[in-house]
């Protein structure tokens, strides 16, 4: 072959894989706040990541912290629920090739909840929207009313005076839920809630007289992610580790 022909071939393919990596690079720096995760969403490309993203109440009464029944899954697990998109987030949905995540039943509750799957080339992008707050739920109080007024265990009052203190962010990564059978990320921010000594009183008053609703569980219990109640082993949702 003609010396000047495989040169001319080296130099088209020295382009393209410089070209490649150039954009490689600048795909990694221009979301170096979730470096980790860019590089698995690369490899996860075409891959469709289950992701939640969700707020917990942390509620301490006498160095315990409560729990409440799952409404959907047969365990105790913090106060809280997964942020709502808005109307407005249709087009980004649309862009990034969103689509409901249906291994748990949707609905009038679970509707437009930010519980969706999406691919891994838009995951980063996803994240990124989520926290500049628009499109979305940003309020924390929809679940303290649902869970915590609406059921009596606090008075309407409570929810007046509700300022809850933001915490931490909890990011799981990208990894494998044996459960749902695919990767998932999930997202998790903390709220502490200040509660005065008579709301202190409700609350432990509702724990003695409906464990099977709510409880108030040690650190250990936690971790071990178990209670003893009356004899009973009950299970306490993984997730309720990050209220710690």
């Amino acid at each position: 072959m003609n010396e000047n022909i495989i040169a001319f071939i080296l130099s088209v393919l020295a382009g393209l894989v410089s070209g490649w990596l150039v954009w490689i690079f600048r795909y990694v720096i221009g979301n170096r706040k979730h470096l980790l995760i860019t590089i698995k969403a690369m490899r996860l490309w075409n891959t469709e990541i289950r992701v939640s993203i969700s707020y917990l109440f942390r509620i301490r009464v006498s160095g315990k912290y409560m729990l409440v029944k799952g409404n959907r899954i047969d365990q105790y697990q913090p106060v809280g629920g997964v942020f709502k998109m808005l109307p407005s987030f249709k087009d980004i949905k649309h862009n990034y090739e969103i689509t409901d995540d249906d291994r748990l039943p949707i609905d009038e509750t679970s509707k437009d909840d930010l519980r969706i799957r999406v691919q891994g080339k838009h995951l980063v992008k996803l994240l990124s929207w989520f926290y500049t707050r628009k499109n979305r739920e940003v309020g924390v109080h929809r679940e303290f009313y649902e869970e915590m007024i609406k059921t009596g265990i606090l008075e309407i009052d409570s929810l007046r005076s509700f300022t809850p203190e933001y915490c931490k962010t909890v990011n799981t990564n990208i990894h494998y839920s044996k459960h749902f059978k695919c990767k998932e990320i999930l997202i998790y921010e903390i709220y502490e809630l200040d509660l005065t000594e008579q709301e202190e009183k409700r609350i432990v008053e509702y724990v003695r007289d409906n464990s099977n609703k709510a409880i108030l569980a040690s650190q250990d219990d936690i971790c071990k992610e178990c209670i003893d109640l009356d004899g009973s082993s009950k299970k306490i949702g993984e997730h309720a580790k990050h209220i710690l």
